[in-house]
């Protein structure tokens, strides 16, 4: 996973597995930049991903509802591979 801030919105990179460790990491970071700046509008590319683990998918699940107020515009970027593995951002 690898975040860069751009003008108006956040890039996250994201490839291979999700795992519960890196979507810890990945929430931490954002919460740190929710704090300064919301709405959060944000672009996620998918290159390489291969979906979720079970404890990643329900920490994401957790976060989402936590911010949903925070977090605006969300954009996702993959191939068709990585569109089922998507489906919990949408």
């Amino acid at each position: 996973v690898t975040m860069s801030p751009r003008d108006g919105y956040l890039e996250i990179t994201v490839s291979g597995k999700f795992t519960a460790d890196a979507l810890e990491a990945l929430a931490n970071r954002l919460e740190a930049i929710l704090d300064e700046r919301a709405p959060l509008r944000m672009l996620l590319i998918m290159s390489d991903f291969h979906g979720w683990t079970l404890r990643a998918l329900w920490k994401e699940a957790r976060f989402d509802l936590r911010h949903r107020r925070e977090i605006g515009r969300v954009a996702l970027v993959g191939d068709r591979r990585t569109a089922p593995a998507a489906l919990p951002w949408m």
